[in-house]
This record gives C-alpha cells, sequence and structure tokens, in this order.
C-alpha cells in the first residue's frame, strides 16, 4: 500500500514537470513566430503608393499655365509676355539694321492698351518719344563706339541666342506716356522678359 502511494506520487510529479516543458516550448514557438513576423512584415517605406495621391496633389492632372509671347519674326524669336505687358506690340527702328537687308538690330516698344499719340512707339523713329523700352540685338563681341566697351557690359539684362545677345533698354526716363514711377512695373517686365526671349522654334512640340 506504501508502495502504491509512492509510484503515484512519482507520477504526479512527473506530469507537472511535463506540463511546464509543453508551454516552455509553446512560448518559445510563438515568439518565434512573432520576432519573425515582426521581422518580415512590410516597411511603410515599401507600401504600395497611395492610389489617392493625385488627389491630394492639386498639380497633378492640371495643364500647366500657358505663356504668352511676342514674337519677332525680323529675329525668329519670342518674347515672353507677363500679365503686365501681355499687349505688347513693336515697332521696328528704323535706320537700325546691320547693312542693307539685314535684320533691324533694335525693335521700339509699346503697349496697345497705351493707345494715343504720346504713346506711339513709332515716334521713336522721328527723332521723338513714344516707345516704352526697346530691344536691341547685336553681336556680343559689338563694342560702344564711344566708350569702347562692349554692349553686354553696358546692357546686362539680356540673353545670348546664338550669334546674337538680345537686351532691354528702357525710355522711361521722361516719357510722354506717363510718369517713370508710374512706368516702372512695366519696365520691370520687359527688362524679365528680356533675360527670357527664346527661339521661335523652341516650343513648337510642347
Amino acid at each position: 500500500m506504501k508502495i502504491m502511494q509512492g509510484t503515484n506520487n512519482k507520477q504526479a510529479g512527473f506530469s507537472i514537470v511535463e506540463i511546464v516543458l509543453t508551454v516552455v516550448a509553446v512560448g518559445m514557438v510563438v515568439g518565434a513566430g512573432w520576432f519573425a513576423y515582426q521581422h518580415n512584415k512590410p516597411k511603410a517605406g515599401n507600401a504600395a503608393p497611395d492610389t489617392n495621391q493625385s488627389t491630394n496633389n492639386p498639380d497633378i492632372g492640371q495643364p500647366k499655365p500657358t505663356v504668352a509671347y511676342l514674337e519677332v519674326k525680323e529675329w525668329g524669336v519670342k518674347i515672353p509676355l507677363s500679365e503686365s505687358i501681355k499687349d505688347a506690340y513693336y515697332v521696328v527702328g528704323k535706320g537700325s539694321s546691320e547693312g542693307p537687308g539685314r535684320p533691324p538690330t533694335r525693335l521700339w516698344l509699346g503697349l496697345k492698351s497705351r493707345g494715343g499719340t504720346n504713346c506711339n512707339p513709332d515716334n521713336n523713329n522721328r527723332g521723338k518719344t513714344g516707345a516704352i523700352g526697346g530691344i536691341l540685338r547685336f553681336p556680343p563681341t559689338e563694342t560702344d563706339p564711344i566708350s569702347g566697351e562692349l554692349l553686354v557690359e553696358e546692357f546686362p539684362a539680356g540673353t545670348l541666342l546664338g550669334d546674337y545677345y538680345y537686351t532691354y533698354q528702357s525710355w522711361t526716363t521722361r516719357n510722354p506716356c506717363d510718369s517713370e514711377s508710374t512706368l516702372e512695373e512695366v519696365d520691370s517686365a520687359f527688362y524679365t522678359a528680356a533675360k527670357a526671349i527664346v527661339p521661335i522654334q523652341a516650343d513648337k512640340n510642347n
């Protein structure tokens, strides 16, 4: 009878050890699985792209704003026009060319919104003032006949295209169109436009 009781105690103790070992083993398996999942789950940077992203960016899918240009066919170039000079036009400067049959070297600029006798850019062809400014075209090696300095240094607000340099010359001082301060915005816009002159063919494929 005592022997039977001793055997039962051993069997009960052995069963508890088995249970503990089983729990530990299951815990290790669960822990290994959790670690593997954490290690292999997709990172935020590798997640699939958000298909709704375009709705959050107002620029995507929107047409690019069109830029108005003033085409100068005599030179094969065009001048970008901002809002303040969107109605600009030009008159070819008479007597300004590199020789007979050659393109002009100067254009007088005006605005259609500033009409009238006093604001006619053609006045500059008659020894008067009416143009707000002018666009000059000359080789980059050309010098001022009086000072001997390069014209590109005297007129730095310009751009070089091919064999010619294009720049802006202001005529707002004592201009009969309006006061210099009133024409300042227009003058500044022409300065900016002269630095962004491009060939007419540049945007044909756009």
